[in-house]
């Protein structure tokens, strides 16, 4: 008789050693060649740092504290999500010859590029960490960062997931996809401050975005414990987006290779 336990249970770890091993090429291939590796992944975010901190320091970033981390803190955020979506987009199409020909799981290419997006993600991370140990910023509140991570995560997943079939099949989405993020910049305070009476105050409290950022400031930054408000919006985003993306994924993608 078959050990239905033990047969799941197989699935799952061939599973997760297909995840990691799909991870590990994504990572090795994207530094390639490169004398600089890791450093590429930085190099974006560190220019636009650069240039918002040069151009909005005194005109915005004057009453904000810790101003120079208040920005590359959010546009990490950001890059993380912006990155994450963007390689999910395309993911279906560039594995279509994969696709095709192997009996692989779908769901796991998608997952494998918001992971290795993650990991660097959580590289750069720690980098700003010991950033803000050097300047005695440790906050015992640092211990609820693998929660907020796992919510963010979940989030891009979701988007992901959606993302990777609606390419397949309406190629002009990476052009409208690449507008909407550039508005959704904007509209999220990254490298400004938003009032609690200001304008836009009230239309982000239904930006995800605006909710990864805040918290992981306060978290990192301000030594203050996550606002419950702000986290529990945060929550029910990052599910509700795994759960539409994915229910969009498992029923478009059977599909996928006639288009492909």
């Amino acid at each position: 008789m078959i050990d239905m336990k033990h047969l799941s249970f197989s699935m799952v770890r061939r599973q997760m050693n297909f995840i990691i091993q799909l991870t590990r090429a994504h990572l090795i291939l994207r530094n390639e060649g490169s004398y600089l590796g890791f450093l590429w992944y930085m190099l974006g975010p560190i220019l636009s740092f650069i240039i918002l901190f040069l151009v909005f320091q005194h005109r915005l970033g004057g009453d904000i504290s810790l101003y120079p981390l208040y920005l590359f803190l959010g546009i990490l955020v950001w890059d993380f999500f912006n990155t994450g979506s963007m390689m999910c987009l395309r993911c279906m199409v560039s594995s279509g010859s994969i696709i095709k020909s192997l009996p692989l799981s779908r769901d796991a290419i998608v997952i494998s590029q918001v992971f290795s997006v993650f990991v660097m993600h959580c590289v750069s991370l720690v980098v700003l960490l010991m950033i803000c140990l050097f300047f005695n910023l440790f906050s015992p509140f640092w211990f609820f960062l693998p929660i907020l991570l796992f919510l963010e995560y979940l989030f891009v997943l979701g988007v992901g997931f959606a993302l990777s079939v609606f390419y397949v099949y309406f190629r002009d989405l990476d052009q409208i996809w690449s507008l909407l993020l550039r508005v959704w910049w904007f509209a999220t305070p990254i490298f400004y401050a938003l009032t609690e009476t200001g304008p836009g105050s009230k239309l982000n409290m239904f930006n995800p975005m605006y909710h990864m950022i805040a918290l992981s400031r306060s978290i990192i930054l301000y030594q203050q414990a996550p606002e419950v408000k702000s986290f529990v919006i945060l929550s029910l985003f990052s599910c509700v987006s795994i759960m539409i993306g994915y229910v969009i994924f498992r029923k478009l993608s059977p599909h996928l290779a006639e288009y492909l």
